[in-house]
């Protein structure tokens, strides 16, 4: 999982998220998912190989229209993009 947190406040028409690169440990897809307006967990300020799950309840059927995320220039969007607005939780053993 890749981690690009996003320390700034949502104000107004603004929405920011972190942002996380997921790969589903089932079919190798990547699946980016965008956590608006939400401090940043301690687990995910790492680059992590554990297992983290995204639960129904907390996918967001509201999506903004415009999304503020933290990227290094470098970055590139994956192509043919799945995403999800939601937060992850992590699996504990």
């Amino acid at each position: 999982m890749e981690t690009y947190p996003n320390e700034s406040v949502c104000s107004g028409k603004i929405t920011n998220a972190n942002l996380y690169i997921c790969e589903n440990i089932e079919n190798r897809d990547t699946l980016c998912v965008f956590e608006t307006c939400s401090k940043i967990p301690d687990f995910a300020k790492e680059k992590l190989y554990e297992n983290f799950c995204i639960m129904k309840e907390n996918i967001r059927k509201d999506v903004p229209e415009i999304v503020v995320i933290s990227v290094p220039k470098s970055f590139k969007m994956p192509g043919n993009l799945k995403y999800v607005f939601s937060n992850l939780t992590r699996l504990i053993d």
